[in-house]
């Protein structure tokens, strides 16, 4: 289980990769839909792309599918990794990555 973490550092919700390849459930169990946390808003792992942009100039932004794929990448190495939470990428999920890099 992982945190997920808004722009601004704060803890919105959590995530949990399915482990059992026959489940019934979705691949990735988040916390449910609140106020706070609205998948189709939030970008997983931005908070550390908003960090690393205070310090040093972010070329490019890449997309990957799953929580479980940013922290494989970050662990490679491409510290400038996100995933969208949700199925699909929103017109928010492009506005905020947008603030931070002009390639995604």
């Amino acid at each position: 289980m992982f945190p997920i973490v808004n722009t601004y550092g704060d803890c919105i919700g959590f995530t949990a990769r399915e482990l059992e390849q026959d489940s019934k459930f979705a691949k990735y169990r988040n916390s449910t839909q609140t106020p706070i946390f609205d998948k189709s808003r939030v970008v997983y792992n931005i908070n550390n792309i908003k960090e690393i942009k205070k310090s040093s100039n972010v070329d490019y932004i890449i997309i990957v599918e799953g929580t479980m794929d940013v922290i494989a990448m970050v662990k490679a190495g491409f510290e400038n990794t996100v995933a969208c939470m949700g199925t699909a990428i929103t017109p928010y999920h492009a506005k905020e990555l947008k603030r931070f890099a002009n390639k995604i």
